[in-house]
């Protein structure tokens, strides 16, 4: 049972990915509304797009316990990456869904290759990475 549609993916880097788009199985995109505290579920057949928000990424300090069972905090002299996003949802009916959401998408190429892109709430990455290490899915569109 396919339930994937042709669409394209934008990267933060630039990057466009165009295939069949397809979520888990029998799976709505399950969106927290945080205006109306409770989640929407949207079947991937009425998303017509999905666009980023950015609301905060920055370097943050890395702290570690000064020593086991301490609740003193040091900090290591090293940073990681984080980001915090958003996404808006636009359906095919018109209606805009704003919200968190953390959701698989996979993606099949026309060479038949599957890649698994992950719609992130919030991304946290290695000790010593750069933000712009940490690519992000920027914009999901479905095409007809």
């Amino acid at each position: 049972d396919d339930q994937s549609r042709p669409g394209e993916l934008v990267m933060s880097d630039g990057k466009k990915i165009k295939g069949k788009i397809a979520t888990t199985t029998d799976k709505p995109i399950r969106i927290w509304v945080e205006a109306e505290k409770q989640y929407e579920d949207v079947p991937l057949d009425q998303v017509a797009s999905a666009e980023v928000k950015v609301l905060w990424e920055r370097d943050e300090k890395e702290w570690n316990f000064k020593e086991s069972g301490s609740d003193v905090k040091v900090y290591s002299g090293k940073t990681y990456p984080a980001r915090q996003v958003q996404y808006k949802f636009t359906l095919t009916d018109g209606t805009v869904i704003e919200g968190d959401v953390v959701a698989p998408l996979y993606v099949t190429t026309d060479d038949g290759k599957t890649k698994t892109y992950v719609l992130y709430k919030r991304d946290k990455g290695e000790v010593g990475q750069k933000l712009t290490d940490r690519v992000y899915v920027k914009s999901v569109t479905f095409t007809k």
